[in-house]
């Protein structure tokens, strides 16, 4: 791995964490297109734990509030059970199946499929919330649909589906609004996100050697997926305050197809 490898999979990791395209289905995609080899899951961690900064650092506010509102004694608990209870599933089945999911999925042609799913679910998403007179904001979410979001943001193990855009489309089917099923993705996104850094830690652990030749390379990618990201962040909510998925359900669907094409012609 060199310099310029770093700074485009961090440019790459940092615009797509968020945007609901897939991170990593495009991490996998950028190394297929320009003849990369897989650099691991270690630096993908690292990759992480930039856009980790990022959407801490948007989210600063709310997270005060919500530690805040934890450990006081009158404050609203509602929003930190339910980021716990929408965390749980992802992290069991994460430790019990990522290396397997690892191993088998992080392939062109796996990821074109679950780019084509992911797109269809938006649409489906946007149908079903055109029909909802009465859309619940963020204070109003019960632990039943924390429950189910968290269960379907585990589907985000697997490389093309993005984790944002399915939390956000499972949170639409609850009757979320749009900006707030968004916003609730983000702040699970920073738990499920740390979580993943921790378990990732033990294979960098395990790893010394191949770490100890590239941190250049990992501070640079790390740093840009930071700067990146938040600035992914701050555009995504402002443009889903005035607008549907549907632009990114169009985009999922045709790289999708386009990658099912590349593939079986060559």
């Amino acid at each position: 791995m060199n310099i310029l490898q770093a700074v485009v999979l961090g440019l790459v990791q940092g615009a797509t964490e968020f945007i609901p395209i897939s991170s990593s289905g495009h991490l996998v995609l950028a190394r297929e297109v320009f003849g990369w080899e897989d650099p691991g899951v270690v630096f993908d961690i690292f990759l992480h734990l930039g856009t980790l900064a990022a959407v801490l650092i948007y989210f600063r506010r709310d997270w005060l509030k919500i530690i805040k509102d934890l450990f006081g004694r009158s404050g609203d608990k509602r929003t930190a059970i339910n980021l716990v209870v929408a965390t749980l599933p992802a992290f069991i089945l994460g430790f019990l199946f990522n290396d397997y999911i690892n191993s088998i999925f992080r392939h062109a042609l796996w990821v074109s499929t679950f780019l084509i799913i992911v797109g269809l679910i938006f649409i489906s998403a946007e149908k079903f919330a055109s029909h909802k007179i009465i859309k619940k904001d963020l204070d109003k979410v019960s632990w039943k649909d924390a429950l189910l979001i968290g269960l379907v943001q585990a589907l985000a193990l697997l490389p093309g589906v993005s984790r944002s855009g399915i939390t956000i489309a499972a949170g639409m089917f609850r009757s979320l609004k749009r900006t707030e099923a968004t916003r609730f993705s983000f702040l699970m996104a920073s738990i499920a996100i740390l979580g993943a850094s921790i378990f990732g830690s033990f294979a960098a652990m395990q790893d010394e050697g191949y770490l100890s030749g590239f941190w250049p390379e990992i501070v640079i990618g790390s740093i840009i997926a930071a700067i990146v990201g938040y600035l992914s962040i701050k555009y995504l909510m402002k443009f889903l305050s005035q607008h549907k998925l549907y632009i990114f359900a169009a985009y999922l669907i045709c790289l999708g197809v386009i990658i099912f094409a590349v593939q079986w012609i060559y």
